[in-house]
């Protein structure tokens, strides 16, 4: 068994290299009550790799894992995560899971991100979640963002297409952003809301792919 339980706060970055940080063991790894984050201060790191061989369910208690970039968690078996999460924090950035059997999300834990999964089986309690909110087309880029700005009581912006067309102004005179993709089956990020002048308009959903 690899032990890094109870490990606290540690940080992980690629100042002189663009290296990523890879834990591989063919046994366990222990990492609950640890803190890892992956920091960006050379605009080209980090991603985070865990990789186990050990064929045993693997549970972590209170595991916290952010990254600037990618985060791959690939076990043999099966995967608990208790009060604990998979965190990325840029548009675009990816959380990839394989567990063979299970992936069990317990006690208000989560993975945000956009998030790619291979599994037998999902188990998501009540209070736990997975999401890709904001981590789709930014305001500088993507296609078919909101529809025009218009003024009526206030300032209003359309939203951003995807599958269909995007939210209009709440005084319906300009339509959201076109659709794009395949409706029944997206594989693009969410378009972003609608830019003007100084205001960016709102980030565009992820995907989730199980």
């Amino acid at each position: 068994t690899t032990d890094f339980g109870n490990l606290g706060y540690s940080n992980f970055s690629c100042r002189l290299t663009s290296d990523d940080f890879k834990l591989i063991s063919v046994n366990k790894i222990n990492l609950s009550n640890s803190y890892f984050r992956g920091v960006d201060r050379s605009n080209d790191c980090v991603d985070l790799n865990f990789s186990v061989g050990d064929r045993s369910a693997l549970y972590y208690d209170s595991m916290k894992i952010e990254a600037t970039n990618d985060i791959n968690f690939n076990v043999s078996d099966s995967l608990t995560l208790n009060d604990s999460y998979l965190y990325t924090s840029g548009a675009y950035d990816n959380v990839w899971v394989y567990a063979s059997n299970y992936l069990t999300l317990l006690d208000g834990s989560y993975i945000a991100g956009n998030f790619n999964f291979s599994s037998e089986n999902l188990t998501l309690s009540a209070d736990s979640y997975i999401s890709a909110t904001g981590r789709g087309y930014t305001g500088s880029g993507g296609p078919n963002d909101g529809g025009a700005w218009s003024a009526y009581n206030g300032m209003y912006t359309g939203g951003g297409g995807h599958g269909w067309h995007g939210g209009a102004t709440e005084d319906a005179n300009y339509k959201g952003g076109s659709p794009y993709g395949d409706p029944f089956a997206p594989s693009d990020y969410g378009a972003h809301g609608t830019n003007k002048s100084s205001r960016v308009g709102a980030t565009g959903g992820g995907k989730i792919r199980v």
